[in-house]
């Protein structure tokens, strides 16, 4: 029997990303393709003087080969599953002092959602009005679920009820990467190091 890969909407459980008890050692960003969670991730791990992992940037470390050109040779399924082997080592590493930006449609696939539960760090959706993240993602050639304007709305559409799971939800339009990670910051309360 072929492994579900994607949790389907109507199972979503309303806080079933609880809030954290515990000091933050770590904080996720998700957000749909183009909401700007690499960006954001790197400017709020400068900010703290923390680790920044970028769960593509991993993925694409172990295969050896870009997300574009894993999806073109073993397709969407094999990706998923080396996604959530990838975000599993990450978890697995204890992770202290880490921003992890993970992928557009990590949070959408049940086998991650145990995995980011289990952590008790802050999840924050980074978001941006529809038409901007078409923009943004339009002038892009190497995102290999981007095909048509259709297409891109309906998976959208599909992975929002996921992302609204998140501790927090920040609109990214209009806004710095750099004044997007002071927002996180105050946001969570964390404390900037000089």
């Amino acid at each position: 029997m072929k492994e579900k890969l994607a949790a389907n909407p109507a199972d979503i459980v309303p806080g079933q990303f609880p809030a954290w008890k515990h000091p933050v050692s770590s904080v996720f960003l998700t957000g749909f393709m183009g909401a700007g969670k690499s960006t954001v991730g790197r400017e709020l791990a400068s900010l703290l003087q923390w680790e920044f992992i970028d769960l593509d940037e991993r993925i694409e470390q172990r295969a050896a080969k870009s997300i574009q050109e894993i999806f073109a040779s073993r397709g969407e399924p094999y990706f998923r599953q080396l996604e959530h082997s990838v975000l599993q080592t990450i978890m697995n590493s204890r992770l202290t002092n880490s921003i992890i930006a993970l992928g557009g449609g990590t949070i959408a696939q049940a086998p991650n959602i145990p995995l980011l539960t289990s952590s008790q760090s802050p999840l924050v959706f980074l978001d941006a009005p529809f038409e901007e993240l078409l923009a943004r993602c339009g002038r892009s050639t190497n995102r290999p679920l981007f095909r048509t304007e259709q297409d891109f709305r309906a998976l959208y559409q599909q992975r929002l009820p996921y992302y609204c799971q998140a501790h927090f939800r920040l609109q990214t339009s209009g806004k710095s990467g750099f004044g997007l990670a002071h927002e996180i910051v105050s946001l969570i309360g964390l404390e900037v190091t000089l």
